[in-house]
């Protein structure tokens, strides 16, 4: 909705209250987030995507101010306008649902993992306690599961004389959710 609703607010009269009136609070504030993206200015597209990232990863570091989790560099500080539960719950799905995927268009790939894992568990801390539980339990097995498939990989490629480096990585916690949600 805030996506389609956006404009309304840049070229009409209706304001960003007449949108949290008619379509919720939480509308209103992510239309309000998108405007605000879409009214900075650069110089050029490099500039562009150097202060985009900028935000992206300080929105980054309020989520994990927001979490008492050490984000890779810490983070200490609090957001500016309080930290009460309704702020942290449309900071958190602002970050899913804007910043997130701006940030993995941007390539900053773990910033957009720990974004989406961030939110997720500000937004549904039962599902992603559950979640994380379960995946912990599971860890072990999975490892050396991929670690297996990682070496036969390896084995076939040198055995066809072809260099090639090859990685294996865990799916995060909200994608596994969202895999999840579209088998349901």
């Amino acid at each position: 909705m805030a996506a389609l609703l956006h404009d309304v607010v840049e070229d009409t009269a209706i304001t960003k209250q007449d949108i949290g009136d008619k379509f919720g609070k939480a509308v209103a504030e992510l239309v309000d987030g998108v405007s605000k993206l879409d009214k900075i200015e650069f110089q050029t597209e490099v500039h562009a995507q150097a202060r985009i990232s900028a935000k992206c990863c300080w929105r980054w570091r309020v989520m994990c101010a927001y979490s008492d989790q050490a984000c890779r560099p810490p983070a200490q500080h609090a957001h500016p306008g309080g930290n009460g539960p309704e702020k942290r719950q449309r900071i958190a799905r602002e970050t899913l649902e804007i910043y997130a995927p701006i940030a993995n268009r941007l390539g900053l790939n773990s910033v957009y993992d720990e974004m989406e894992d961030l939110s997720f568990r500000h937004l549904y801390p039962n599902r992603f306690d559950v979640l994380a539980k379960a995946v912990k339990a599971a860890r072990g097995n999975r490892r050396e599961v991929v670690g297996k498939v990682l070496e036969a990989i390896k084995q076939k490629l040198k055995d066809c004389q072809i260099e090639a480096t090859i990685t294996g990585r865990e799916k995060h916690l909200y994608s596994i959710y969202k895999k999840m949600q579209g088998k349901s």
